[in-house]
Protein backbone atom coordinates (compact mmCIF):
# COMPACT_ATOMS: atom_id res chain seq x y z
CA UNK A 1 0.00 0.00 0.00
CA UNK A 2 2.69 2.49 0.98
CA UNK A 3 4.61 2.25 -2.31
CA UNK A 4 1.40 2.79 -4.22
CA UNK A 5 1.03 6.26 -2.67
CA UNK A 6 4.71 7.08 -2.18
CA UNK A 7 4.79 9.57 -5.08
CA UNK A 8 2.04 11.74 -3.57
CA UNK A 9 2.49 14.98 -1.64
CA UNK A 10 0.23 17.75 -0.37
CA UNK A 11 0.08 19.33 -3.85
CA UNK A 12 -1.27 16.12 -5.42
CA UNK A 13 -5.05 16.03 -6.06
CA UNK A 14 -5.12 12.34 -5.13
CA UNK A 15 -3.41 13.03 -1.80
CA UNK A 16 -6.15 15.49 -0.90
CA UNK A 17 -8.88 12.97 -1.77
CA UNK A 18 -7.89 10.53 0.97
CA UNK A 19 -10.37 10.65 3.81
CA UNK A 20 -7.97 9.76 6.59
CA UNK A 21 -4.34 10.79 6.91
CA UNK A 22 -2.00 9.56 9.62
CA UNK A 23 1.23 11.26 10.64
CA UNK A 24 3.72 10.09 13.27
CA UNK A 25 6.69 12.25 14.18
CA UNK A 26 9.22 12.90 16.92
CA UNK A 27 8.98 15.86 19.27
CA UNK A 28 11.78 17.43 17.18
CA UNK A 29 9.49 17.34 14.12
CA UNK A 30 11.32 14.45 12.43
CA UNK A 31 8.92 12.33 10.34
CA UNK A 32 8.50 8.72 11.43
CA UNK A 33 5.52 7.55 9.38
CA UNK A 34 2.85 8.83 7.05
CA UNK A 35 0.13 6.71 5.58
CA UNK A 36 0.00 8.51 2.25
CA UNK A 37 2.82 10.28 0.46
CA UNK A 38 6.53 10.67 1.00
CA UNK A 39 7.72 11.82 4.43
CA UNK A 40 10.42 14.03 2.94
CA UNK A 41 8.00 15.85 0.64
CA UNK A 42 5.57 16.31 3.54
CA UNK A 43 8.28 17.63 5.88
CA UNK A 44 6.72 21.14 6.13
CA UNK A 45 3.41 19.63 7.30
CA UNK A 46 5.18 17.59 9.96
CA UNK A 47 6.92 20.76 11.12
CA UNK A 48 3.66 22.71 11.42
CA UNK A 49 1.93 19.96 13.39
CA UNK A 50 4.91 19.57 15.71
CA UNK A 51 5.00 23.34 16.30
CA UNK A 52 1.28 23.36 17.17
CA UNK A 53 1.73 20.61 19.75
CA UNK A 54 4.81 22.27 21.26
CA UNK A 55 3.16 25.70 21.39
CA UNK A 56 0.12 24.37 23.24
CA UNK A 57 2.39 22.38 25.55
CA UNK A 58 4.27 25.56 26.45
CA UNK A 59 0.94 26.98 27.62
CA UNK A 60 0.66 24.04 30.03
CA UNK A 61 -2.16 22.54 27.99
CA UNK A 62 -2.64 19.53 25.71
CA UNK A 63 -3.78 19.66 22.11
CA UNK A 64 -6.36 16.93 21.58
CA UNK A 65 -8.46 17.79 18.55
CA UNK A 66 -8.91 20.56 15.99
CA UNK A 67 -12.11 20.94 13.99
CA UNK A 68 -11.74 22.45 10.51
CA UNK A 69 -14.86 22.24 8.35
CA UNK A 70 -15.56 18.58 7.67
CA UNK A 71 -12.17 17.56 9.06
CA UNK A 72 -11.29 16.45 12.56
CA UNK A 73 -7.58 16.49 13.40
CA UNK A 74 -6.82 14.38 16.46
CA UNK A 75 -3.53 14.58 18.36
CA UNK A 76 -1.93 12.10 20.72
CA UNK A 77 1.33 12.81 22.56
CA UNK A 78 3.25 9.89 23.98
CA UNK A 79 6.57 11.10 25.35
CA UNK A 80 8.88 12.00 22.46
CA UNK A 81 6.39 10.67 19.87
CA UNK A 82 3.55 12.75 18.40
CA UNK A 83 0.71 11.06 16.50
CA UNK A 84 -1.80 12.97 14.37
CA UNK A 85 -4.85 11.80 12.42
CA UNK A 86 -6.68 14.10 10.00
CA UNK A 87 -10.04 12.62 9.10
CA UNK A 88 -13.26 13.49 7.29
CA UNK A 89 -14.91 10.11 7.78
CA UNK A 90 -17.39 11.42 10.33
CA UNK A 91 -15.90 9.31 13.13
CA UNK A 92 -15.96 10.94 16.58
CA UNK A 93 -12.74 12.46 17.91
CA UNK A 94 -12.55 9.84 20.68
CA UNK A 95 -12.56 7.11 18.04
CA UNK A 96 -9.70 8.76 16.17
CA UNK A 97 -7.69 9.12 19.36
CA UNK A 98 -8.22 5.45 20.16
CA UNK A 99 -6.89 4.53 16.71
CA UNK A 100 -3.81 6.66 17.34
CA UNK A 101 -3.27 4.77 20.58
CA UNK A 102 -3.39 1.49 18.67
CA UNK A 103 -0.78 2.85 16.26
CA UNK A 104 1.46 3.93 19.15
CA UNK A 105 1.11 0.50 20.72
CA UNK A 106 2.13 -1.07 17.41
CA UNK A 107 5.15 1.24 17.22
CA UNK A 108 6.18 0.34 20.76
CA UNK A 109 5.76 -3.36 20.02
CA UNK A 110 8.32 -2.97 17.23
CA UNK A 111 10.86 -0.73 18.96
CA UNK A 112 9.91 -0.99 22.68
CA UNK A 113 9.11 2.03 24.85
CA UNK A 114 12.47 1.95 26.61
CA UNK A 115 14.22 1.81 23.25
CA UNK A 116 12.34 4.88 22.03
CA UNK A 117 13.10 6.87 25.15
CA UNK A 118 16.77 5.85 25.12
CA UNK A 119 17.24 6.83 21.47
CA UNK A 120 15.64 10.27 21.87
CA UNK A 121 17.41 10.89 25.17
CA UNK A 122 20.75 10.45 23.42
CA UNK A 123 19.81 12.26 20.18
CA UNK A 124 16.72 14.47 20.24
CA UNK A 125 16.67 14.80 16.44
CA UNK A 126 17.24 11.11 15.67
CA UNK A 127 15.54 9.78 12.50
CA UNK A 128 13.56 6.84 13.84
CA UNK A 129 12.89 5.50 10.34
CA UNK A 130 16.40 4.05 10.43
CA UNK A 131 15.29 1.69 13.20
CA UNK A 132 11.71 1.18 12.04
CA UNK A 133 12.71 -0.13 8.63
CA UNK A 134 10.45 -1.19 5.78
CA UNK A 135 8.85 -4.02 7.74
CA UNK A 136 7.94 -1.71 10.62
CA UNK A 137 6.39 0.79 8.23
CA UNK A 138 4.41 -2.02 6.62
CA UNK A 139 3.06 -3.10 10.02
CA UNK A 140 1.85 0.45 10.67
CA UNK A 141 0.37 0.69 7.18
CA UNK A 142 -1.49 -2.62 7.57
CA UNK A 143 -2.88 -1.53 10.93
CA UNK A 144 -4.00 1.78 9.42
CA UNK A 145 -5.86 -0.07 6.68
CA UNK A 146 -7.49 -2.47 9.12
CA UNK A 147 -9.05 0.50 10.94
CA UNK A 148 -10.81 1.64 7.77
CA UNK A 149 -14.10 -0.17 8.31
CA UNK A 150 -15.86 3.06 7.28
CA UNK A 151 -14.95 2.53 3.62
CA UNK A 152 -17.83 1.36 1.48
CA UNK A 153 -15.35 -0.63 -0.60
CA UNK A 154 -13.75 -2.20 2.45
CA UNK A 155 -13.78 -5.99 2.57
CA UNK A 156 -13.39 -5.83 6.33
CA UNK A 157 -16.34 -7.05 8.42
CA UNK A 158 -18.20 -4.49 10.52
CA UNK A 159 -16.96 -6.03 13.79
CA UNK A 160 -13.37 -5.26 12.77
CA UNK A 161 -14.13 -1.55 12.81
CA UNK A 162 -16.20 -1.86 15.98
CA UNK A 163 -13.39 -3.70 17.75
CA UNK A 164 -11.19 -0.62 17.41
CA UNK A 165 -14.02 1.67 18.51
CA UNK A 166 -14.76 -0.39 21.61
CA UNK A 167 -11.21 -1.54 22.30
CA UNK A 168 -12.43 -5.13 22.13
CA UNK A 169 -11.06 -8.28 20.48
CA UNK A 170 -12.52 -9.17 17.09
CA UNK A 171 -14.53 -12.36 16.85
CA UNK A 172 -13.16 -14.61 14.12
CA UNK A 173 -15.05 -17.42 12.46
CA UNK A 174 -13.64 -20.92 12.81
CA UNK A 175 -14.56 -24.01 10.83
CA UNK A 176 -16.66 -26.48 12.82
CA UNK A 177 -13.85 -29.04 12.83
CA UNK A 178 -11.39 -26.51 14.28
CA UNK A 179 -13.86 -25.46 17.00
CA UNK A 180 -14.43 -29.09 17.95
CA UNK A 181 -10.69 -29.70 18.19
CA UNK A 182 -10.20 -26.63 20.41
CA UNK A 183 -13.18 -27.63 22.58
CA UNK A 184 -11.84 -31.15 22.99
CA UNK A 185 -8.40 -29.86 23.97
CA UNK A 186 -9.86 -27.52 26.61
CA UNK A 187 -12.14 -30.18 28.07
CA UNK A 188 -9.20 -32.55 28.39
CA UNK A 189 -7.51 -30.21 30.90
CA UNK A 190 -10.67 -28.87 32.57
CA UNK A 191 -10.44 -28.41 36.34
CA UNK A 192 -13.86 -28.15 38.07
CA UNK A 193 -12.40 -25.96 40.83
CA UNK A 194 -10.90 -23.43 38.43
CA UNK A 195 -12.59 -20.63 36.49
CA UNK A 196 -10.50 -19.38 33.59
CA UNK A 197 -10.61 -17.55 30.28
CA UNK A 198 -8.66 -18.44 27.19
CA UNK A 199 -7.49 -16.07 24.46
CA UNK A 200 -6.36 -17.84 21.31
CA UNK A 201 -4.37 -15.67 18.87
Amino acid sequence: IMEKYRHEDDSSPNWKKHKKHIFIMSSAGKPIFTRYGDEEKLNPIFGVMCSLVNFISEQNDTLRCVYAGSHKIAFLVRGPVYLVMASRTGEPAAHLTRQLQFLYTQLVSILTRKGLEHVFRKRHGFDLRNLLGASGEQFLSNLSSSMDGHKASSSLPLQTSLSYLLGAPSCLRLPVSARQSVNKALLSVKNPSLIYAVLIA
